[in-house]
């Protein structure tokens, strides 16, 4: 996705991945190779590359990343897919992905290293931490707040003014009627209700 995504935007001449785990000889991902994360510095270990994108879909390791990069002072800009739109009066941070189709309101809020997956919905006014992801088709109706490390699963629906605590999660599906004010909570179902983990 976010290979397409640079590619469409024309911006750069050479794109380069690199894996952060295990690496599988001769490992490809649309048509272009992967290298080891450790291949980011050059043989002085000064970096080498302009701008970082992060194509982690776990919260938590995304923020991992996103601060190492920071605390090296390196470039991390949004990437923000021609086919979506963005309102003149949001306003985003810095690292963000914004997919094609997703909509960003009137005077929404985005904080940094965010991923707004195809066709998500952040309505007018709503506010979103650090470090969050927004799957396909999930939709923040107006003034409503999330926290930071937040997933919104597939399809899942936020009834406008809720706010959600750091670390909450919602499945796929699940539409959100209440407040979530425990962090690292999970919420299931049509209402959404907490998940109550078996012993």
């Amino acid at each position: 996705m976010v290979i397409s995504l640079l590619r469409s935007r024309k911006f750069y001449n050479k794109i380069n991945i690199f894996e952060l785990g295990a690496l599988r000889t001769g490992e490809q991902i649309m048509d272009l190779d992967v290298y080891p994360f450790a291949e980011v510095r050059d043989f002085t270990g000064k970096f080498q590359y302009d701008d970082f994108f992060i194509a982690i879909g776990c919260n938590e390791k995304r923020k991992y990343y996103w601060e190492f990069l920071n605390d090296n002072n390196l470039n991390t800009p949004n990437l923000i897919s021609p086919y979506s739109l963005v309102d003149p009066s949001a306003v985003l941070g810095k690292g963000n992905i914004i997919c094609a189709q997703a909509f960003i309101g009137p005077r929404s809020k985005i904080d940094h290293n965010n991923i707004i997956n195809t066709s998500a919905v952040v309505e007018h006014e709503s506010k979103i931490g650090s470090h969050c992801h927004m799957a396909p088709k999930s939709i923040l109706a107006g003034r409503s707040v999330l926290g930071d490390c937040c997933f919104i699963g597939l399809g899942a629906k936020i009834i406008d003014k809720l706010k959600l605590a750091n670390g909450s999660i919602l499945g796929a599906g699940c539409c959100l009627i209440e407040s979530i004010e425990c962090e690292g909570q999970t919420y299931v179902g049509v209402p959404a209700k907490a998940l109550i983990k078996k012993n």
